[in-house]
């Protein structure tokens, strides 16, 4: 296993307590969303959820003082990084399928059928979104937070 892999598994395993809490809003978030048209649930999810739940590492790590795990791992501070953005990347992907899936689902339910042109708009937006989120986020937790200098 990789550097990178294996820092994706220990910001699933720092992440994973708050697992139910995340699932829970998420289908709240998609109870609550099911009124509008069912396209714009991935967007509102990406927006919603995976911005905040792709930084609960930086915001673990910081408040749990993390940065001492860090400095006796054997991994370059470089792949802890990439680990962070690697972790950040799977937890988009997971709610792009996963809320793709429920528009797709809900757009047959409600006979509001979701074209493909318009899904794939749905996701380009989505990425946008999540791209500016987790860029504003990470720059200023990096900034602000100790645990990758060393």
């Amino acid at each position: 296993m990789s550097a990178v892999a294996r820092m994706v598994m220990l910001d699933l395993r720092t992440a994973a307590p708050n697992r139910w809490q995340g699932l829970l809003l998420f289908g709240v978030c998609v109870v609550v969303l099911a009124g509008n048209r069912p396209v714009v649930i991935v967007p509102a999810l990406v927006l919603l959820l995976t911005s905040q739940f792709a930084a609960y590492p930086f915001v673990i790590g910081d408040k749990a003082g993390l940065e001492t795990l860090y400095a006796v791992l054997p991994l370059p501070r470089s792949a802890v990084l990439r680990g962070h953005y690697a972790w950040a990347v799977s937890c988009f992907v997971a709610t792009a399928v996963v809320g793709s899936a429920m528009a797709l689902i809900l757009g047959w339910a409600k006979s509001e059928p979701i074209g493909a042109r318009e899904l794939l708009t749905a996701l380009t937006l989505s990425w946008a979104i999540f791209v500016v989120c987790i860029v504003c986020s990470f720059c200023v937790t990096i900034a602000l937070g100790d645990h990758v200098r060393r």
